[in-house]
């Protein structure tokens, strides 16, 4: 697991680079590492926005434009 401030480092970067972006596809490789099943996951998140990204601890939140969150 990554230490703190590499996380907020990631945050920093990622909020760079994929804020605003549209997604246009989801590959989910270890379909037991998510909660939902991955078709439900792509679904949610094809064509949705990244808005924010926060930190909280070891977490990042990601603010989906459809007002859900992403937690990694």
């Amino acid at each position: 697991m990554p230490e703190l401030p590499e996380m907020e480092t990631y945050r920093q970067q990622l909020t760079r680079l994929i804020i605003g972006v549209p997604i246009t596809s989801v590959d989910v490789t270890r379909p037991k590492s998510v909660n939902v099943a991955p078709e439900q996951l792509a679904d949610k998140l094809n064509g949705n926005r990244f808005v924010r990204i926060e930190r909280r601890a070891k977490h990042l939140l990601f603010h989906l434009a459809s007002g859900e969150i992403l937690l990694l």
